[in-house]
């Protein structure tokens, strides 16, 4: 509705609540009775308030470029639902202990599908369509996390071939260095053919030495549940804190393990090569993957402000789209998005994008191993009844 008289960039809708602030609302329970944090949770499938902020434009509304009039907008265009698709990697490895891949064979195949049988859609060209009640019948737009080098090399190519528009959310470390990320280094460490210690000793913020961290890894299934027990040590990290930990599985495994052209991500002048191909858009992904959930409101301003100003400087351009790492994201992250100004942020969480979603809280579908060989059934799956209109 605040489309037909404001530019999208004019206007941000936020959905306040969860399934606690609800059923209190309908027991008659006051805010003093509740603690800040059982409010503070946002559940998109539970909101209780919806919010509004518009500005209004410099220009009378009737000339902004983005403004639909309302006559424009039929009942049946407002109907249609679209689907954004999550990918990590186009490459066939083994091992793939986070079930990232996607074999290249596979990938041609998903997208000749969506191309003869679906309208593939930029993602940023869909946030406008759903703001202005527009989108496309059986719209899917293709976006990619993580910035791995095979979204150049192998997963771009068939995208072009093919027209199917795509968007790849990359991070802004070291991007004039070939480097891994951290995943990929521990899953090589402990799952390789490698001779290591039979024992693991770290501490859990990072250090060897002193042993707060103490684990067989004689046999693959014990260096397996090792390689778990680190990764969960990992994932809550800051940046520094993080890497002190991988420095010290690495100090512990004694082995020069230099970066793979298999499993490395891009560097900065891979990235603007990749912004340069048809149909190809560039998006923001935190400057080091931190789960924003776990840190501090300082750390995630840093990381999402930082990455946005980093890549907008390496590309020349504004960067508009957000993917939270993980798909972890509370109201503080979401709110720091809106404020960096992204016109939308992407989650993890199933669902089917419709007019007037919350933009900086869109659904998508990850696609993994699982779905190999059952994409058409999948696609058919996502839509069922929604590829008629909703009025219908």
């Amino acid at each position: 509705l605040f489309a037909e008289v404001f530019p999208l960039e004019a206007f941000e809708v936020t959905a306040y609540g969860n399934v606690m602030a609800c059923a209190a609302f309908l027991y008659g329970l006051s805010v003093e009775e509740m603690a800040p944090a059982e409010l503070d949770r946002v559940d998109p499938n539970f909101p209780m308030i919806i919010a509004v902020r518009a500005v209004k434009p410099p220009l009378p509304v009737a000339s902004a470029s983005r403004a639909v009039p309302a006559a424009a907008v039929s009942q049946d265009q407002v109907g249609w639902p679209a689907a954004v698709l999550a990918y990590h990697r186009v490459a066939e490895l083994t091992p793939d202990s986070h079930a990232l891949c996607t074999s290249p064979r596979e990938f041609r195949e998903q997208m000749a599908y969506l191309r003869d049988h679906f309208s593939p859609i930029g993602l940023e060209d869909l946030v406008h369509a759903a703001a202005a009640g527009r989108i496309p019948e059986a719209a899917v737009a293709v976006t990619f996390d993580d910035g791995y080098l095979d979204a150049l090399t192998v997963a771009s190519p068939i995208l072009v071939e093919l027209g199917v528009p795509a968007t790849f959310f990359v991070n802004s470390d070291r991007l004039d260095e070939e480097h891994e990320r951290w995943w990929d280094i521990l899953e090589r460490v402990f799952l390789s053919d490698a001779a290591l210690p039979p024992v693991l000793t770290l501490q859990a913020g990072g250090q060897s030495g002193e042993e707060d961290l103490r684990m067989p890894t004689r046999t693959p299934d014990e260096r397996a549940g090792a390689l778990e027990c680190v990764n969960r040590l990992a994932w809550p990290l800051d940046a520094p804190a993080r890497q002190n930990l991988v420095e010290a599985v690495l100090a512990w495994g004694g082995t020069n393990w230099a970066p793979r052209a298999t499993h490395r991500v891009l560097t900065g002048r891979e990235i603007r090569a990749l912004a340069e191909r048809p149909g190809h858009a560039i998006g923001a992904h935190t400057t080091h993957h931190l789960a924003l959930t776990t840190q501090a409101a300082e750390t995630k301003r840093m990381e999402i402000f930082e990455n946005k100003g980093t890549l907008e400087r390496l590309l020349e351009r504004p960067v508009h789209l957000f993917a939270y790492p993980y798909g972890e994201f509370d109201a503080e992250a979401r709110a720091i998005v809106g404020e960096a100004g992204f016109r939308a942020a992407v989650t993890v969480e199933a669902g089917l994008v419709s007019a007037g979603a919350n933009r900086l809280l869109l659904p998508r579908y990850e696609i993994t191993a699982r779905d190999h060989g059952a994409f058409p059934q999948l696609m058919r799956e996502i839509f069922g009844k929604a590829r008629q209109p909703a009025n219908a």
